[in-house]
């Protein structure tokens, strides 16, 4: 916050050379104090530790983009009949699964990209990110890096099992959204892969991140949009601990910080180690005669 607002002050309002000195010394003040910007804040790491002991959270992500897909087309076979009997709050539950199952698709089979790049993501036109090629039935992603927090640009090829969840949003979803909202809201069928009410922007910030938590809540599981970019190099530290680097390639870090992000997972797996060790020792101790060292210990 100090080093935008002193941004805005040298740019916009303008600072002589002894304000810009002052500045400079407020700014590295606060730098000294505050933590360190490549360290995971407690409540995350809190949270990603949690979720390193839940296997069954674990496999609810693997499967989030189908479960909730099921639960979406259950509604979306009644949609007639709730409309005429102005069930519009079930009704919005549907599109609102539906959102949320082609965002669990996109970050666990195609990039764990920022919570901004996913909502504003372009479908088709001359500036498209996501490319769905017909005829190869890949899809793949690529977002300059000017519109990326970083500033590098990202690129990545997306899981076969993630199309059918895209095309299906494309098909059953988007649609409704657009022409037939439950609340009559009237989306603009713009380039955006989730519409807003205007043709150059994408669906608002909380809106979309609303539609995140209904379906998060109904696979099981409990965790915001930024959460998912975790449980991405978590779970492939699980499988490979070594590959630090391409965890930090994935989710367009520096491996400063992902190793910053992830230490704690080697301090977890020493201690199972060590535990498993010391198991290992104790029933090994077991298998000498009874007696023996008791007596050997009592000569010492």
């Amino acid at each position: 916050m100090v080093a935008r607002l002193s941004h805005i002050a040298d740019v916009q309002v303008g600072l002589s050379k002894a304000q810009r000195k002052s500045m400079k010394k407020i700014k590295k003040q606060v730098r000294k104090t505050s933590p360190k910007s490549d360290a995971m804040s407690p409540p995350r790491l809190a949270w990603i530790k949690a979720f390193d002991k839940s296997p069954a959270q674990q496999r609810a992500v693997h499967v989030m983009p189908e479960v909730l897909q099921r639960e979406a087309n259950a509604i979306l076979a009644k949609w007639d009949d709730l409309k005429k009997t102005k069930r519009h709050k079930e009704r919005m539950r549907a599109l609102s699964l539906g959102i949320a199952a082609v965002q669990s698709a996109i970050l666990f089979r195609g990039s764990a990209v920022r919570a901004t790049n996913l909502r504003c993501l372009i479908f088709r036109g001359d500036d498209i990110q996501l490319n769905m090629e017909a005829e190869s039935g890949d899809i793949e992603l690529s977002i300059p890096a000017a519109l990326v927090k970083n500033r590098v640009h990202i690129e990545a090829e997306f899981d076969t099992d993630a199309r059918p969840i895209i095309e299906w949003y494309l098909t059953h979803i988007r649609p409704r959204l657009i022409e037939d909202h439950p609340y009559g809201c009237k989306l603009v069928d713009s380039d955006f892969l989730f519409p807003s009410m205007s043709a150059d922007r994408p669906l608002e910030e909380t809106t979309f991140a609303s539609h995140y938590a209904v379906g998060v809540e109904a696979a099981g599981l409990s965790m915001t949009l930024h959460q998912a970019r975790q449980i991405t190099g978590y779970l492939i530290l699980s499988v490979d601990p070594s590959a630090i680097a391409l965890v930090a390639a994935v989710l367009n870090n520096s491996i400063k910080v992902a190793e910053a992000h992830y230490a704690w997972m080697d301090g977890v797996k020493a201690g199972r180690e060590a535990r498993k060790l010391l198991r290992q020792a104790r029933a090994q101790s077991r298998q000498h005669r009874l007696g023996t060292q008791t007596g050997e210990a009592r000569a010492a």
